[in-house]
């Protein structure tokens, strides 16, 4: 359920107000409006599907959400590393702590369906 709150919530805050989401996520530079809307837009439908998933039960899809998770870190990180803006940082952080608390409800999952 984490995943679907902070993926509808930060495409809500990006679609009203995207200069004080940068700000607060530590951005020392604002992209422009229409690329903070299409990014709010994005996340949006990315929770949609995300809730679909888990109303469906569809449980060989969080596995490979861990997966693309990992990519959006490495290239948060890369981002970082060439744009030189904390927001990356901030951002990679934020999907880590979705991957762990992803992982821990697979392992929690897989252990209470161990006879």
């Amino acid at each position: 359920m984490y995943p679907i709150f902070i993926l509808i919530t930060s495409g809500l805050a990006l679609l009203s107000f995207p200069h004080v989401v940068f700000q607060w996520l530590g951005s020392n530079s604002i992209p422009e409006s229409q690329w903070a809307h299409l990014l709010g837009m994005m996340f949006l439908g990315l929770g949609w599907l995300v809730s679909l998933v888990y109303y469906y039960a569809v449980f060989h899809i969080f596995r490979w959400t861990l997966y693309i998770r990992t990519m959006f870190v490495v290239v948060a990180i890369i981002l970082f590393i060439t744009a030189k803006n904390p927001f990356f940082l901030t951002l990679a952080g934020i999907i880590m702590m979705g991957m762990v608390l992803t992982l821990l409800g697979l392992w929690k999952d897989k252990k209470n369906a161990s006879p």
